[in-house]
């Protein structure tokens, strides 16, 4: 079998998942200026450029690789962008930082065999040819008015140069270079494979243009993107040999897609931090609730336990750093509490997440993977993040499931539902759902998990294949209570009173069984854990069902003044006023109908086509 070595550079300031098998070499690019030895090769071993990695960028790794590296076919690519080795052909993006590039969320093996990035599916291409390289971008206008246009990344009299060196150098390549630059085919990203000694002859050709560019390169005034106008200059200089390639030399040439990832992140792992003896809370909530959750993890450190260690594992893909910083600064003096992040996407890879409904976001599914991605840990207590804590919860994760494998509350709401309420919810859920008793339906907001035991019952790929091929009407939720059908250990409901926050709420928990709304009633008397499960929220309305708990701990929050702001936001909209609807919609409704000469007119014509305005109009007296 031939020998293949492509070098993949990566960064030395930030942790990447590694990509293609063993055949894809991981190089530091500007690995002098690093300590990170582990599992890595290093571009400042033998002959290199190692410390022009600011400017040269991905060429210090390319210099390494042609000076030390032997191989029958070497090639170079990045962290975050690579060759695509499949013969289907994907939709590309279209914005500038991914321009051409098939977008893939993250890598992982399936996207290694989705793209074919190993070693026999690579040199069974180049079985068939010489070159494979990234095939080219309409710009819709010329290589040079590209960099003209964009000042912020080149000095064009930079590229004059270099072309000025490439003509004295390589007189032949003239009117090559001249048609590349003035086509508007742009060849970006310095990513190909190549037969090695064409590697080598690309190389040699590449670098004694740059080695004299640099003697008139003047880049001590330039900001940070402009330094790395050797790296810029090379992507044009990779498109003329390429187009000297096709044109002149008898290669055989391919082109394919570019892969680019958009979280170029390692999959994590985690353990628990304080040991099997810890509290573990998990959560899983998007970047946008980060400051719902600081009210959460404030109530809750005020009723836990000194004497107790609390792991608090946040599970979001899209938390800011900035975020993280604020929230861990409420824990940073209690030592018997861990604040950890982790990302828990990439357990959802691959599966189609039916979400109908706006309000609902992907993180909705990760909470049946919760087991997985826990892997290590035995149970733990996972609680929706728009919740006030007023019980230490080591008293929950220390309850005993009694042989079940989840612990969680009664749904009153939805027995409300069954009984009438949302006409329907009942044969659903005998006929769609199954359920041996739809009235032993459990709220998802808050549960206690035996992790081991979940493990046990279902493996990964099965609650995988569960959420595929699930399509139900309260998405996660829905899928949990058919999982765990006459396996669900109730809890008092203390430790989860859904409140009052509208009216068809009230009225759900007013339809329920006798005996589901006096327990729901008199666990209102004293809760263990507020729940604001429906709309509007406490902080968009500071009158809801025990808004007061709400903003009483929302005061001590690091983003109270947000709170704040977005509460002012939706009051000022209109959109929560019980008193005020009618005037309140009239607003609108005047926008679009204004009195005068042409008002019958609109409204007879936009009564024509909806037929219900009518009706709905005379509802608010227009």
């Amino acid at each position: 079998m031939k020998d293949l070595k492509v070098f993949v550079s990566y960064r030395i300031d930030k942790d990447a998942e590694k990509i293609g098998d063993e055949s894809f070499l991981p190089v530091l690019c500007g690995s002098v200026f690093s300590d990170k030895k582990t599992g890595f090769y290093r571009d400042d071993n033998g002959e290199n450029i190692s410390e022009k990695r600011l400017s040269y960028c991905e060429l210090t790794v390319q210099y390494w690789g042609w000076k030390n590296i032997k191989a029958d076919y070497k090639g170079l690519m990045h962290y975050r962008r690579f060759l695509s080795f499949s013969d289907k052909v994907y939709p590309e993006s279209k914005e500038e930082r991914n321009n051409g590039c098939v977008s893939e969320k993250f890598y992982s093996k399936k996207i290694q065999e989705k793209y074919g990035l190993t070693q026999e599916n690579c040199l069974s291409w180049l079985s068939k040819y010489d070159v494979i390289a990234c095939h080219p971008i309409d710009a819709g206008k010329s290589n040079i008015q590209c960099m003209k246009d964009s000042p912020d990344y080149h000095n064009y009299r930079d590229m004059e140069k270099a072309l000025e060196i490439l003509k004295r150098l390589y007189p032949s390549m003239s009117t090559t270079a001249d048609e590349y630059m003035n086509g508007s085919q742009v060849r970006l990203y310095n990513c190909f494979v190549m037969r090695s000694d064409l590697y080598d002859e690309f190389c040699k050709w590449e670098f004694s243009i740059l080695s004299e560019l640099d003697q008139y390169l003047s880049m001590d005034k330039y900001s940070i993107k402009k330094y790395r106008t050797p790296g810029t200059v090379a992507e044009r200089l990779f498109g003329i040999y390429c187009h000297y390639l096709k044109k002149e030399k008898k290669v055989r040439f391919k082109e394919t897609q570019l892969v680019f990832l958009e979280d170029t992140s390692p999959k994590e792992t985690i353990t628990p931090f304080f040991g099997k003896d810890q509290v573990t809370i998990a959560c899983n909530f998007n970047n946008n609730y980060a400051k719902v959750f600081s009210v959460f993890l404030i109530s809750l450190l005020e009723k836990l336990s000194y004497s107790r260690n609390y792991e608090i594992v946040v599970l979001s893909e899209d938390i800011s750093e900035e975020n993280r910083a604020t929230l861990a600064e409420l824990v940073r003096n209690r030592a018997n509490i861990k604040l950890t992040f982790l990302k828990p996407f990439r357990y959802l890879e691959g599966l189609r997440l039916k979400i109908d409904n706006h309000l609902y976001t992907t993180d909705l599914f990760v909470r049946p993977l919760i087991p997985y991605i826990l892997s290590s840990y035995g149970r733990v207590v996972v609680c929706d993040v728009d919740t006030i804590v007023k019980k230490d919860l080591a008293d929950l994760y220390d309850t005993e499931l009694n042989g079940k494998p989840i612990g969680a509350v009664k749904d009153t709401v939805f027995y409300g539902y069954l009984n009438g309420v949302v006409p329907g919810t009942l044969s659903y859920a005998k006929k769609e759902m199954k359920l041996s008793d739809p009235y032993n339906y459990c709220n998802t907001g808050v549960l206690l998990m035996d992790l081991e035991m979940i493990r046990r019952l279902y493996s990964e790929e099965g609650i995988r294949k569960k959420i595929d091929n699930s399509n139900y009407r309260i998405f996660e939720q829905d899928l949990i209570n058919v999982l765990f059908d006459k396996q669900i250990h109730f809890l008092d409901r203390r430790w989860n009173v859904y409140t009052y926050t509208n009216p068809s709420i009230k009225k759900c928990v007013e339809e329920a069984p006798i005996n589901d709304f006096l327990e729901y009633q008199k666990a209102r008397e004293e809760p263990w854990i507020i729940h604001y499960a429906a709309h509007p929220k406490p902080w968009w309305s500071p009158r809801s069902d025990f808004g007061l708990d709400f903003w009483s701990v929302a005061r001590l929050s690091p983003f109270y003044e947000e709170l704040l702001g977005e509460m002012s936001f939706h009051i000022s909209a209109g959109l929560l006023s019980e008193n005020n609807k009618k005037r309140e919609l009239r607003l609108p409704l005047k926008k679009f109908f204004p009195s005068g000469t042409m008002r019958r007119e609109r409204l007879k014509a936009a009564i024509r086509r909806f037929p219900k305005l009518k009706q709905f109009l005379k509802k608010f007296d227009y």
